[in-house]
C-alpha cells in the first residue's frame, strides 16, 4: 500500500482534522502519522486499522475511497 499515507492525509483533511488530532482519536505517534502521510514510512497493520477506526472509513475501502492523485 504505497499510497496509504496520500489517502490518510486527504481522509484527514476532508474531516477537517490536524496531524495532532487524528494521532491522539488513533492512539499512534504524531511523528509516525507524519512520515506515513509523507510516504518515508511504511504504515504497519496496526496503524492502518486504528487511523481507518479514528476516521471512520473501513480497513479496505479506505484507498479504493481516497485514491492517490
Amino acid at each position: 500500500m504505497p499510497a496509504v499515507g496520500k489517502c490518510v492525509a486527504r481522509a484527514r483533511w476532508e474531516r477537517g482534522l490536524s496531524q495532532e488530532a487524528l494521532a491522539r482519536r488513533a492512539n499512534v505517534s504524531v511523528w509516525l502519522l507524519r512520515k506515513v502521510e509523507q510516504g518515508v514510512r511504511a504504515p504497519t497493520e496496526h496503524f492502518v486499522e486504528a487511523v481507518s477506526e479514528a476516521l471512520k472509513v473501513d480497513v479496505l475501502a479506505l484507498c479504493h475511497r481516497y485514491p492517490h492523485q
